[in-house]
């Protein structure tokens, strides 16, 4: 038996919306590991720390400028490189 649906709701729209917060789950997870991957080597802690010393406008350390001015621009790129694919068909 299937099961019945809200009033006003279709059950495409709620696998949309599965497949959609599952997808962008998955890309926060590929850009956290570009961030953490690379010649150097930094575990999530330090990804974390340098992201929240940005944000906070603290005094920018070399792996801060590591995770700001080399992977957090390049997995930026990266996912408007994917968008603009994505749109092109």
């Amino acid at each position: 038996m299937s099961r019945p649906n809200p009033p006003g709701a279709s059950p495409g729209r709620f696998r949309f919306l599965f497949v959609l917060i599952l997808s962008l789950l998955a890309l926060a997870a590929a850009i956290l590991a570009s961030l953490a991957v690379g010649a150097v080597r930094l575990g999530p802690a330090a990804v974390a720390d340098s992201l929240l010393a940005i944000i906070g406008g603290a005094e920018r350390d070399a792996t801060a400028t590591i995770v700001f001015d080399l992977r957090l621009t390049r997995a930026l790129l990266a996912c408007a490189v994917g968008a603009s694919l994505a749109v092109s068909g």
